[in-house]
């Protein structure tokens, strides 16, 4: 995913964000305060406002820190985050291996965005050896919990991939294969 798209994704959920909230949307004093009170959630907003440099001075490094002490608590949104930044190697060292436990621990609490990089991950050899059927299975369950961009995705997968594939692709729960 490149940088653009990323930063537009995160400014989207602050977007979310200052409209169910409104003014009372927290500063980037007030959520370092409670990001370094431990609150995982302003830890993983804390992160993305270092990624964005939203109230203060975009830090790729700052970033990586506060999604991590967010994710390290299980914050799945946080896992999200700190997975693409491994994936990218934006703030720190590019590795597929954390990339991957970080998306797993996010899609396995059924962040739809994890579970679709990963199959992203699977269809283009990211980190991992090429598997249709494994990018297929990540999709459709990022379909069956909602997330509509999926269907694209099982599409484009579906061209390569026989019929056999796709079924077989329909039975493996992604959660649960090595």
């Amino acid at each position: 995913m490149t940088n653009y798209v990323k930063k537009l994704l995160i400014a989207m959920l602050f977007i979310v964000f200052t409209v169910t909230y409104g003014n009372a949307a927290p500063s980037f004093a007030a959520t370092k305060q409670l990001a370094e009170q431990g609150n995982a959630k302003a830890q993983s907003d804390l992160g993305a406002m270092y990624y964005l440099g939203l109230g203060v001075e975009a830090s790729n490094e700052e970033s990586v820190k506060w999604f991590r002490k967010s994710a390290e608590q299980g914050y799945a949104e946080a896992q999200y985050h700190l997975g693409e930044m491994y994936l990218d190697g934006e703030g720190i060292e590019q590795s597929y291996t954390e990339a991957l436990k970080w998306l797993r621990k996010s899609a396995e609490q059924g962040n739809t965005d994890s579970q679709m990089r990963l199959g992203i991950m699977y269809s283009l050899a990211k980190g991992v050896e090429k598997d249709k059927v494994m990018a297929y299975a990540w999709f459709n369950l990022a379909k069956n919990n909602g997330a509509k961009p999926a269907v694209k995705l099982m599409q484009m997968t579906e061209k390569d991939m026989t019929a056999e594939q796709i079924e077989k692709a329909k039975t493996i729960n992604p959660l649960t294969s090595p």
